[in-house]
């Protein structure tokens, strides 16, 4: 795998590896409406509270975040997921505003709603920035922006979910 976060679909569950860190988090794929089984678990580095198990102490064994989970993404010490419901959910450092909480605020150690953030169906994390996909195929980003990565068109951080101009249709 050649990212920092790697994705992969073994036996039904959907395995993403934050490389390096040792945060994983495990998703299974076969949801459905009536599924009990669209659990999301994390284990492995949790020093800014990425697992969002109410600290940041470290997991050795997968444990229970939340449950009816259809998407999750792991970042540089920040995760994120979305719920059944299309609401986006974030936790761990938000130093450059990759929680899109509006504000620089310190860790957040259980998973934080994103204010006003509805109709999501797909969601990425990378080195302090966060991307999610809505229904009406608009992509969204923000964070940290030193290299332009949340496609502004400038590298002005982002504390506050912006869209991405000019793309749409993203499936």
């Amino acid at each position: 795998w050649s990212s920092d976060v790697c994705s992969s679909d073994l036996g039904g569950y959907q395995v993403i590896v934050q490389q390096g860190l040792a945060t994983f988090i495990t998703l299974p794929t076969f949801l459905s409406s009536s599924s009990p089984q669209s659990t999301l678990q994390g284990w492995g580095w949790n020093e800014s509270g990425q697992l969002g198990l109410g600290d940041n102490t470290d997991r050795a064994t997968p444990t229970l975040v939340t449950s009816d989970v259809v998407a999750a993404a792991a970042g540089y010490e920040h995760s994120l997921f979305v719920k059944r419901d299309g609401t986006l959910w974030a936790m761990g450092a938000d130093e450059y505003g990759q929680l899109g909480l509006g504000f620089y605020t310190t860790d957040r150690y259980t998973p934080t709603q994103v204010p006003g953030v509805t109709d999501v169906v797909a969601v990425a994390a990378g080195d302090n920035h966060s991307l999610f996909v809505k229904r009406d195929g608009t992509l969204w980003a923000m964070g940290y922006n030193n290299h332009g990565q949340l496609g502004q068109g400038d590298t002005n951080d982002r504390y506050r979910p912006t869209q991405v101009p000019g793309v749409t249709d993203v499936v």
